[in-house]
């Protein structure tokens, strides 16, 4: 709706309901917060998903929007707190083989994807591993799921053809955009080191927490992580590389790039 470079469905989000209600600061500061409520209860549906039980559900999702950056963003007039619940959701159903699961992660996903670029690779990660899941089950109702998930992305590309003649007109309008207002283009080492450490330095309270957790599981010998657990953390990992990449050639957000991170502060959250 923008005839920009940014995705469409925030605009109908925040749209909408000003087109109802007026389009007034206090009405997408409602929307904002409204959105923010949402959102936690999918990082709860995360958790349950996840197996935990629900005084363990309920702590994960208090403690993802209760951080710094989760009560922040839940409530700023951004679709980040949003689309990081879409896309954690998403993510940690690929620990489950239902298909309906499967489908409702696929949904979440495509819908991140329509929010933001950065729900892109995760959401191809979860198409590729759906697609062999479906092959090996001969599951059709699995193919399903992961045609939701990537189907946003493939109409993204043609509307880029057919409305701007480059399936990726958005790559170039972000890269000229952070040039004009001279935002420097970091080398590979440097965007790793730069989006590795944000993990850290922007919740270091909660990358403390976790690892204390994490060393005490294992110490004891039980593992937190399940045999499928490495599915959303590859997903959350193609994240960090899509960072990782959008920096070094000059793709990367403009300012506060580490609001994209979001998802993977909710997941260590939980």
């Amino acid at each position: 709706p923008s005839g920009t470079s940014w995705l469409p469905l925030p605009f109908w989000l925040y749209g909408v309901p000003m087109a109802l209600f007026g389009d007034s600061l206090f009405v997408a500061r409602a929307v904002a917060v409204l959105l923010g409520a949402a959102s936690s209860v999918l990082v709860w549906g995360a958790a349950k998903v996840l197996g935990f039980s629900e005084r363990a559900a309920l702590g994960g999702a208090l403690a993802a929007v209760l951080l710094p950056y989760g009560a922040w963003l839940s409530a700023a007039t951004v679709p980040e707190a949003p689309t990081a619940a879409l896309l954690l959701f998403g993510c940690v159903c690929l620990v489950r083989p239902e298909a309906k699961l499967r489908a409702w992660g696929g949904v979440a996903l495509g819908a991140a994807c329509f929010c933001r670029y950065e729900a892109w690779p995760p959401a191809l990660v979860f198409g590729v591993l759906t697609v062999l899941d479906a092959w090996r089950t001969r599951s059709r109702a699995l193919a399903l799921a992961a045609v939701f998930a990537t189907l946003p992305i493939a109409l993204w590309l043609l509307h880029g053809v057919v409305r701007h003649g480059d399936a990726l007109f958005f790559v170039a309008r972000v890269q000229q955009y952070r040039s004009a207002l001279g935002g420097p283009t970091s080398g590979w080492t440097s965007a790793a080191w730069q989006t590795l450490s944000s993990i850290v330095r922007f919740e270091p309270e909660l990358f403390a927490v976790t690892a204390v957790a994490l060393g005490l599981s294992l110490r004891q010998g039980q593992s937190p992580f399940g045999p499928t657990a490495w599915r959303p953390l590859g997903a959350l990992g193609a994240l960090v590389l899509f960072l990782v990449a959008a920096d070094a050639t000059g793709g990367s957000a403009t300012h506060h790039p580490e609001r994209s991170l979001l998802p993977v502060f909710w997941f260590l959250a939980l």
